[in-house]
């Protein structure tokens, strides 16, 4: 990425800020995570990263904040404060990185028949869920959310049942399957997965049946951390290895740019809102640890 001259005290002041002396250690390979396939079970923490383990006092390690200030100044000026903030990466402990906990969301016949329903209502006959079920799929992108619910369990109360919440107007027209995701990032990082991630999670307008969501606890895109930053690049990292047919990684505001594109299969063209999560500054951020995937942002 180019950076314009005068811009350069401005970014190594904010590095010196948080304290970067080196750049993060590169990513270890991941072992492949253990299949959700089926009826979900109740899993327990296992480590998806050779040498990676639990903290051995068993306290979670401290999190790294960006300032509210920085983050204003990264959405106004794009280029280059979003590195500050991924690379405050670097106070993250290896139990934060490289790790999946398994913490399936219900999903009983009642919530896979919906599934089924929205499917069919939603997209064209040759574009249909697959497998036993009838709502699984191929993964071929990466949509990454801010919950806008600023806890931890707040997000999975929101997401356990099987209908919509009345809250939801703006999207009742599309039907009463709940929303959901299949990957939910806590503040200091940790990795929740709620479902298998080729099965259909409905949160992202067109694009359910190409793509896994991620959603990242916070009352606003605002107050996003830089520990859901790195634990981001890291996942989309873990996901390609798995998902070699993975082409793009966009945040839930850039999901407009597909419509028209092969990826987009609603049938309603009607059927849309306009986002603003996770924001410029989170994807920037997120997208400077893994540039050399050469994932798209754009169709």
């Amino acid at each position: 990425m180019h950076h314009p001259s005068h811009l350069l005290p401005t970014a190594i002041a904010v590095l010196l800020a948080f304290g970067c002396k080196s750049a993060p250690p590169p990513m270890q390979n991941s072992a492949p995570a253990p299949s959700m396939e089926g009826v979900p079970r109740p899993f327990g923490e296992h480590p998806v990263v050779a040498g990676l383990g639990t903290a051995s006092d068993g306290a979670r390690p401290a999190v790294a904040t960006l300032p509210a200030s920085v983050l204003t100044s990264a959405n106004s000026s794009p280029d280059p404060l979003p590195q500050a903030f991924a690379s405050a990466r670097q106070t993250m402990s290896a139990q934060q990185i490289g790790r999946i906990i398994d913490r399936p969301i219900p999903f009983p016949p009642e919530r896979v028949a919906a599934t089924r329903k929205y499917i069919a209502a939603h997209y064209a006959p040759e574009h249909q869920g697959t497998g036993d079920s009838g709502i699984e799929f191929e993964p071929r992108m990466i949509v990454l959310h801010c919950t806008e619910v600023g806890s931890l369990q707040a997000t999975l109360n929101t997401f356990s049942g099987t209908k919509l919440p009345a809250a939801r107007s703006e999207i009742a027209s599309g039907g009463d399957l709940n929303v959901s995701s299949q990957f939910v990032v806590d503040q200091d990082g940790t990795i929740y997965r709620l479902m298998p991630e080729n099965r259909m999670a409905r949160h992202t307008i067109g694009l359910n049946l190409s793509a896994i969501g991620v959603e990242n606890v916070a009352s606003d895109e605002r107050h996003l951390q830089s520990a859901q930053a790195a634990a981001n690049a890291w996942l989309v990292r873990h996901l390609k290895e798995r998902y070699p047919k993975i082409e793009y990684v966009i945040g839930h505001h850039e999901y407009g740019r597909f419509r028209g594109s092969g990826l987009w299969w609603e049938k309603d063209p009607r059927y849309f809102t306009h986002k603003k999560d996770p924001g410029d500054a989170f994807m920037q951020a997120v997208r400077a640890q893994v540039r050399d995937l050469r994932l798209s942002s754009n169709p």
